[in-house]
């Protein structure tokens, strides 16, 4: 995304302006208040529209004004784009109006939600950030005021993980985890729920001896029938015992085999991630040998620089204190001017009243042409100084700017050879990884082994021969129940409750099937599943950690070349500040180190979000607001060093310091007058 021109009406202190962006490097200079930060908060408005808290329509359109808008052209690959949002009063408050995208010369009348979600779609932005109030990515990756940066590194450590986790897009997996928990209470309150269905599961085989006893009392003539069912139910129940008992095996092999499949997944993931590293160290080794050849060597002399700019200094001073000559001498050449005019024309002494006579007259004028001509030749010996000074002074600067060009080159080939041992170290990291996983696919090997042994003596199991058994033992009892037709009412009636036990017996057995399967599912969520889940957020922030740490250290270090102070970030992401071995607290560094610290943090945030999220169509642009405040004069000549490093297409300044005009390619100038901004 390139911006190239942006136009404002009745926003804050812009009546009707137009400004257009080139590409490179831009600084927006001007006053405080002069309306540079109304530009930035235009474009992210004109972008994402009004955020409830933050970004208000009172907080934009200008005072008095009923109506206003902000129309924004910018290039994304080879797309034209233009977006225009409007505001309107209305009543007490201020709301967006309907706007337009025009997409190469094509436009597109859009709601404001349906402009955001248009743009978020060009940008390719994740899409769940057209229903949130924050716009995340283009917070950390184009545009974060500078304070904003400063909050969050003072933040509670639990709230930047949590915001964070919102930027780098992996807050989905406490999201998961909360589920989980839900669903685990769920499960909680069924498994309770069958076991309380279950509570009398161990007296139904009891119950049905008894009723088979008094069956048996009251009638004596049905005993054989009665004794054939006792024996038919037993041999059932056997059965039964020994068909749950193959079913057990079953069950076992089954999640023997689900085991097994799970290892096998394991095994190639790892696999894999062996090819990937050794790719990864030809990429590696590749980049090792392009930085073998672009490194050379570089002489640079600190103490050379500070004597030029020593001498730069002290000619300055030298023409300042001329120049403060020669205004006095042109003073007295005024004084004696003044006096001359006014005895010519003077009758009366203003002192003592008597006429001034023209001898007396000549007296003063010719002592006042003497101091004339006397500081006129002054001036001209003065003013031969000053220009002999100033020939000499432009030979320094010249020398100066050599040698502040060759500082350059030497910080180029610094930052080169940090990087190409940053490869060695990176490679030698993916080498120690080949070697573990091999060594943990020779245990995996050994334990899928062992796994088909045991699998392999269990695969010839199967309870259809028992069932068939178990089918032909209940159709004898079936037959015994044939056989008691014509028994009493009350042998019916023990009869019918014999069926009732038994079937309350089969619907528990089917109860306790449903309440293992369930437990099983509960631990393996509660455990193996949020275990897992944990393990993999982990990784995951372990290695934005690594890699955000690297940036930030490098950012930090080309901002501030003092060596006894090491910055670096713990686990929490938080700020570790290490001055001569001692950890100091980030509010105790001095304005321009707590400046380079948020600077450092918000770069490195920068880069770590874009080679997360590739597909964003922002990485060719940034926005840095007051990135100097407090700044120091050697610091901000590093800030170029920075800009170089940066390596995009446009970035955008905004900055009140003058010196930051000499390394930019680009200067807008920005003049507020009677509350009005304008470009100049």
């Amino acid at each position: 995304m390139i911006i190239k021109k942006i136009k404002l009406h009745n926003i804050r202190s812009y009546i009707n302006e137009e400004i257009n962006f080139p590409d490179g490097s831009l600084l927006l200079s001007g006053d405080i208040g002069s309306g540079k930060t109304t530009i930035l908060l235009a474009i992210e408005f004109c972008l994402f529209g009004l955020r409830k808290n933050e970004l208000s329509g009172e907080a934009l359109l200008r005072k008095g004004a009923k109506e206003g808008y902000v129309e924004i052209e910018f290039f994304l690959d080879s797309n034209k784009i233009v977006i225009r949002r409007n505001l309107k009063k209305s009543g007490d408050s201020i709301g967006q109006e309907n706007g337009y995208i025009i997409v190469n010369n094509e436009k597109t009348e859009l709601s404001p939600l349906e402009i955001k979600q248009r743009v978020i779609e060009l940008l390719q932005y994740p899409s769940e950030l057209v229903s949130k109030t924050k716009d995340f990515i283009y917070r950390y990756t184009v545009y974060t005021p500078q304070e904003e940066m400063k909050a969050i590194l003072n933040e509670d450590s639990e709230v930047r993980l949590d915001t964070l986790r919102r930027v780098f897009g992996i807050d989905k997996y406490k999201r998961i985890k909360e589920n989980s928990k839900i669903i685990v209470q769920r499960f909680r309150e069924r498994i309770k729920n069958f076991e309380g269905r279950l509570s009398n599961f161990d007296y139904l085989s009891n119950e049905l001896k008894i009723n088979e006893k008094y069956l048996k009392i009251e009638k004596n003539e049905i005993i054989p029938v009665l004794i054939e069912v006792e024996k038919t139910s037993s041999e059932i129940e056997a059965k039964k015992e020994k068909v749950r008992k193959i079913r057990e095996k079953i069950d076992n092999r089954n999640r023997l085999m689900k085991d097994l499949e799970i290892k096998k997944l394991s095994l190639k993931f790892k696999l894999e991630k062996i090819e990937r590293n050794k790719n990864d160290i030809m990429k590696t080794d590749e980049d090792v040998l392009k930085l073998n050849l672009e490194i050379k060597d570089i002489d640079f002399e600190p103490e050379k620089l500070d004597e030029v700019k020593r001498k730069i200094d002290d000619y300055e001073v030298e023409i300042r204190k001329t120049e403060a000559e020669i205004n006095s001498f042109e003073i007295i050449v005024k004084n004696n001017q003044e006096n001359i005019s006014k005895i010519e024309n003077m009758q009366l002494c203003p002192v003592c009243k008597q006429n001034v006579n023209d001898e007396h007259k000549k007296t003063i004028s010719d002592e006042g042409f003497s101091r004339i001509n006397e500081s006129n030749e002054r001036i001209f010996i003065l003013n031969n100084k000053k220009n002999e000074i100033k020939e000499k002074l432009n030979i320094e600067k010249k020398a100066y700017d050599e040698l502040i060009e060759r500082k350059s080159l030497f910080e180029a080939m610094k930052l080169r050879k940090r990087s190409l041992d940053e490869k060695k170290i990176m490679k030698e990291i993916l080498l120690n990884e080949i070697s573990k996983f091999e060594s943990e696919i020779l245990t995996f090997n050994e334990e899928i082994t062992a796994f088909e042994l045991i699998l392999n003596e269990l695969k010839e199991i199967s309870d259809e021969n028992e069932v068939k058994e178990l089918d032909n033992l209940v159709k004898i009892l079936k037959n015994s129940e044939i056989k008691k037709a014509e028994i009493n009412t009350k042998i019916k009636n023990y009869e019918i409750k014999i069926k009732e036990v038994n079937e309350r017996i089969n619907e528990g057995i089917i109860t306790r099937n449903k309440l293992e399967k369930l437990i099983m599912l509960k631990n393996y969520i509660e455990d193996d599943f949020v275990n897992a889940l944990i393990e993999i957020e982990r990784k995951v922030m372990l290695r934005i950690n690594y890699d955000f740490n690297n940036l930030f250290s490098k950012w930090f270090e080309l901002l501030v070349e003092e060596q006894n102070i090491k910055v670096r970030l713990d686990s929490e992401f938080s700020v570790v500040i290490d001055e001569n071995n001692f950890l100091i607290d980030y509010n105790h560094l001095s304005g321009g180190e707590k400046t380079a610290v948020a600077l450092a943090y918000r770069l490195a945030l920068n880069q770590v979000i874009n080679n997360l999220v590739s597909t964003i169509k922002t990485r060719d642009l940034i926005i840095l607001d007051e990135p100097t405040d407090g700044f120091s004069e050697e610091q901000l000549d590093r800030l170029k060093i920075v800009l170089d490093e940066l390596n995009m297409k446009q970035v955008i300044l905004v900055s009140h310091e003058s010196k930051v005009e000499g390394f930019v390619d680009n200067i807008i100038r920005i003049e507020k007058k009677g509350h009005v901004s304008k470009v100049l």
